[in-house]
C-alpha cells in the first residue's frame, strides 16, 4: 500500500478524493453550472485531443470519456446541437462522419480552461511560488504517465 498522508490517507485515496470532488463541480464565478454544459466541455475536449487533421469518431470519444458508445453518441449529439461540434463527411469513406469542434466549441473551451485556471490559481494562492510551479510539473509527469497507461 501507499505511504500515508498527515491527511491521514494514502496516495490513492487523496487523488480519488480531489478526482470525486471535482468530477461533481463546473461552476464559474462562484455559481453552480448546469451539468449538461459540463458535458458539453468534456465532449469538446475530447474531440479537440483527438481530431488531429481529419476529424474524431464518436468511438474515439466514447473511449476517451470511458463511456459506452451509445452514451457518446447522445452527448455528442447535443453538443452538435448546441452548436461546440460540427460533423463532416470522413474522406476515406463518405458513410461515416467525423466530428470537429466548431468556433463555438472553441469558446466553449477557452473558458473552461480560464476557469480551471483561476482555481488552480485561487487553490494554491497562498503556496510558495516555487512549490506552485513543482506541484504544476508533478501534476503535468503524473499526466503523461496517464497517457502511456492507454
Amino acid at each position: 500500500m501507499g505511504t500515508s498522508n498527515p491527511a491521514g490517507h494514502n496516495p490513492g485515496q487523496s487523488l480519488f478524493r480531489v478526482v470525486r470532488y471535482w468530477s461533481r463541480r463546473w461552476t464559474s464565478a462562484g455559481q453552480a453550472v448546469d451539468v449538461e454544459r459540463g458535458r458539453d466541455v468534456m465532449v469538446a475536449e475530447a474531440v479537440a485531443g483527438l481530431q488531429g487533421s481529419s476529424g474524431a469518431t464518436v468511438n474515439q470519444v466514447a473511449d476517451e470519456l470511458g463511456i459506452d458508445q451509445s452514451g457518446a453518441s447522445r452527448f455528442v449529439s447535443q453538443a452538435v446541437e448546441r452548436g461546440y461540434l460540427h460533423k463532416v463527411a470522413s474522406p476515406s469513406d463518405a458513410r461515416h462522419r467525423l466530428l470537429r469542434v466548431t468556433d463555438e466549441g472553441d469558446r466553449l473551451l477557452d473558458f473552461a480552461h480560464r476557469w480551471q485556471d483561476s482555481v488552480f490559481a485561487e487553490l494554491t494562492a497562498g503556496w510558495p511560488a516555487d512549490d506552485v510551479r513543482q506541484f504544476q510539473l508533478y501534476l503535468q509527469r503524473f499526466g503523461a504517465a496517464q497517457d502511456e497507461r492507454r
